[in-house]
């Protein structure tokens, strides 16, 4: 590779903007959601032990145990939290139905709702309960019965009765697998992995994040740069899935996939997309367009070109490139200028557009790229977003969250990038004074 973006993938520095730190929950969001699940615990294990006159255990497992799980990257998305309940009996033995056994736990969370005004039953789920709440997270609750005697974990469906699945056995393969990796791969192997449940999540197809993991653990080898790692398992998970590959359980053999006709041909469509980039990025002399099109794949969850050591209209820019100058007109009544930078108040609107647009060839286009950060829009999972226009329309967006955030334009033609600039949008805490306040009365209150 000829450059190395890695400062935007990942830094020592906690308080810089990267990937990483875009895409990982905040020490808020985790408090909230372990407060929630252990209360939620507490209760269950003590209701459904009761309905069932058998012992009753939890487990925590998935993304949380693995500590591979994603902030969401739209506002409206949910994080979840996956916990099985364990029922320490040969079920089968006793003739008791998965299936009733699944009611008898949608019984208990009933009335754990009644209780807790927060939180909020689901429909049930094929192979698991679920549960809401409002913090934009939810609890997946999937019932096992365990015989630690003979080694046998089956799990409760409501359609197929009770199957073989063992949520630790899998824990354990993936703990064995990267036993031998230092403590500092370990942690940049689990980046990698939410790095690409991040893009699918972005795409929006189907690629279980076990399926992920368990390719990453079979595959992660020492890598050179943080951007070198996350290039190489991208293109290797993606052509593998290209040509055909499949990724099957080290446990049972199961296709961990799993997916149906129509949605295979949407992975391998997503999956020769990004192909596409990480070429273009293996070629790229220049950290500001490398930036550019890690975008395309990782969208606003990247950090502001801002953040970056290197700006937009350095020397390391291509030649062909104008930055494109960018116009803003607030909602306040103030005159529309080009500005690199602007300050506003919560409730406030600001339009864009490009004011050089003579610079750039007739049919080029825009794309804007809204990239919130600080805490207000972090806790609401709201991170940004990307509008594409011809280069002749504007763009107006809503000040929502206080702090700094980044507007950036970047200008295509024919495919190709020919311009790159952003504004640094302040918005203050408090919304925008009354123009004309009303005066104070004086006298008796009639």
């Amino acid at each position: 590779m000829k450059t190395d973006f890695s400062e935007g993938f990942y830094s020592n520095d906690s308080d810089k903007e990267t990937l990483a730190t875009r895409n990982t929950l905040l020490t808020e969001q985790v408090d909230t959601a372990r407060q929630e699940k252990d209360k939620l615990l507490l209760f269950l294990k003590s209701k459904l032990a009761g309905y069932l006159g058998l012992k009753v255990a939890y487990w925590i497992q998935g993304s949380f145990k693995n500590h591979t799980v994603i902030r969401p990257v739209r506002s409206s998305d949910e994080f979840d939290v996956d916990v099985g309940l364990y029922i320490f009996a040969d079920a089968e033995a006793q003739s008791l139905n998965a299936s009733d056994a699944k009611s008898l736990l949608n019984k208990a969370l009933q009335a754990y709702c009644e209780s807790h005004s927060t939180a909020k039953l689901e429909d049930a789920k094929p192979n698991c309960e679920r549960i809401s709440f409002p913090d934009n997270f939810h609890i997946d609750l999937p019932l096992y019965y365990i015989d630690e005697q003979i080694g046998k974990c089956r799990l409760a469906t409501e359609n197929n009765g009770w199957i073989d699945s063992d949520p630790k056995a899998l824990q354990s393969w993936f703990d064995n697998q990267i036993k031998d990796l230092s403590d500092t791969e370990k942690a940049r192997l689990r980046r990698v992995i939410k790095a690409i449940k991040t893009w699918v999540s972005l795409k929006n197809i189907k690629l279980p994040s076990i399926a992920i993991s368990t390719f990453i653990a079979r595959n992660y080898i020492g890598y050179a740069s943080e951007e070198y790692a996350i290039w190489k398992l991208s293109s290797s998970l993606t052509n593998h899935i290209i040509t055909g590959g499949r990724i099957l359980s080290p446990i049972n053999g199961d296709d961990l996939i799993s997916a149906k006709d129509e949605e295979l041909d949407e992975l391998k469509s997503a999956c020769l997309q990004l192909q596409n980039v990480l070429k273009a990025v293996a070629l790229s002399e220049s950290i500001v367009v490398s930036h550019q099109l890690w975008s395309i794949e990782f969208e606003h969850v990247l950090p502001p070109l801002n953040s970056l050591k290197v700006q937009a209209g350095s020397e390391i820019l291509p030649a062909i490139t104008t930055p494109p100058q960018i116009s803003v007109k607030p909602s306040s009544g103030v005159p529309e200028q080009v500005l690199n930078n602007v300050s506003v108040y919560r409730g406030d609107k600001l339009s864009f557009r490009v004011h050089n647009k003579s610079d750039y060839s007739a049919g080029s286009e825009v794309i804007w790229m809204v990239r919130n950060t600080d805490k207000d829009a972090g806790l609401k999972n709201d991170l940004g977003h990307n509008q594409r226009f011809d280069i002749s329309e504007s763009v107006t967006e809503n000040c929502e969250y206080r702090g700094k955030h980044f507007m950036e334009c970047t200008i295509l033609n024919a495919g190709q990038i020919v311009g790159i600039s952003s504004v640094a949008v302040n918005i203050y805490q408090q919304q925008r004074p009354v123009r004309n306040p009303p005066k104070k009365r004086y006298g008796p209150v009639r």
